[in-house]
């Protein structure tokens, strides 16, 4: 049963080895958009990817390259393949078979190229972060382009009741989701946040590595409940309250716990 699921952020930074794979990855439901957008990307200059893109000449340049090669690309795994602090924390790559599976029926990545990703479907080499402005339309806000295509993917992927959307996304990436339409057909959203030990909101990085712990968690544990959830403790990580639409989690301070070990 599947009563809970994930949405979260991609990664800029990808890692395309694929070896060692034991299983053979599933087709993503937005291969025909990505396809599409590859095919109007490869077309442009270096300078103007730069510029669409927002980066550098030589990303730019890489990535005009991926498009250009776009048909023969490698494919792997979405949760194989990108590899940024989040995923760093998730450990895909460390998952077993059967993890794997709760991975693909519990986790969507939200991305700008490809819409909704399940965990196992491949991907291809990319750059498009879902905040692009430059595109034309019907391309212009991939926030919009995508919402109803991964609100659907959502949904079709609950199997019981009550449904929970954990959201460990970026503001940035979750607003390819509708989450108030979710909330109307019975979707209990809840967003988790991470704070440090004297109750201060963790720094953006320290987020990312937070929300891919939590991904993790919830994957090697098949969790499926609330109260499954607040059982989250990966590294000196605990729950501190849970309030609305809002899960936090505390890091624990390492010296306390040893003092209380200790005593």
């Amino acid at each position: 049963m599947v009563r809970l699921q994930m949405i979260l952020s991609p990664a800029k930074t990808l890692n395309f080895d694929g070896h060692g794979v034991p299983f053979e990855a599933r087709r993503p439901i937005g291969v025909e958009t990505a396809d599409a957008l590859a095919e109007m990307l490869a077309r442009e200059s270096v300078g103007s990817l730069r510029d669409i893109l927002s980066v550098s000449a030589s990303i730019a340049q890489e990535n005009k390259a991926r498009y250009e090669e776009w048909t023969e690309a490698p494919k792997v795994p979405a949760i194989l393949a990108y590899d940024g602090f989040a995923f760093d924390k998730l450990r895909g790559r460390h998952l077993s078979a059967e993890s794997l599976e709760v991975a693909h029926s519990r986790l969507v990545v939200l991305s700008g190229l490809w819409g909704p990703v399940r965990a196992l479907d491949w991907i291809k080499p990319y750059r498009l972060e879902m905040g692009c402005k430059k595109l034309p339309e019907p391309y212009k806000k991939l926030s919009l382009y995508w919402k109803e295509t991964a609100t659907r993917c959502v949904l079709d992927g609950f199997t019981a009741e009550p449904r929970l959307l954990l959201n460990v996304a970026s503001d940035e990436y979750a607003a390819a989701v509708d989450l108030r339409g979710l909330k109307e057909s019975g979707v209990q959203i809840i967003k988790a946040d991470f704070t440090d030990a004297a109750g201060t909101r963790q720094p953006t990085v320290h987020l990312k590595y937070a929300r891919g712990l939590l991904a993790r968690y919830v994957i090697i544990n098949d969790v499926d409940s609330l109260e499954a959830l607040e059982g989250f403790d990966l590294e000196e990580y605990e729950h501190a309250r849970t309030e609305g639409d809002r899960i936090v989690f505390k890091k624990g301070d390492p010296r306390t716990k040893r003092a209380k070990t200790s005593a």
